[in-house]
């Protein structure tokens, strides 16, 4: 079995690069909206609500790298099994 491998990086780490590029967006578009909004003067109330779309995005790449560890995980396991026989 051919191991996946895209510009030298393997599913693992580009998975956790997919996770981190959604949270850093995420985290841009919060810091961009309140420079946008300190700049027009308007008031920031905090009153901790959470965009689910955002969680929505986070839970959903977690998920996503999970998947990828678990199935690698897998692989490996069955592979090594198969080498063994």
């Amino acid at each position: 079995m051919s191991k996946f491998d895209i510009a030298g990086m393997n599913l693992k780490e580009w998975a956790f690069i997919v996770l981190m590029l959604n949270l850093t967006l995420i985290t841009a578009m919060v810091v961009v909206s309140f420079i946008i909004a300190i700049q027009n003067g308007q008031t920031i109330e905090i009153t901790g609500g959470i965009n689910m779309d955002q969680m929505v995005v986070v839970v959903i790449s977690i998920a996503a790298v999970a998947t990828v560890l678990v199935s690698q995980q897998l692989a490996a396991k069955t592979i090594a099994a198969a080498q063994t026989d």
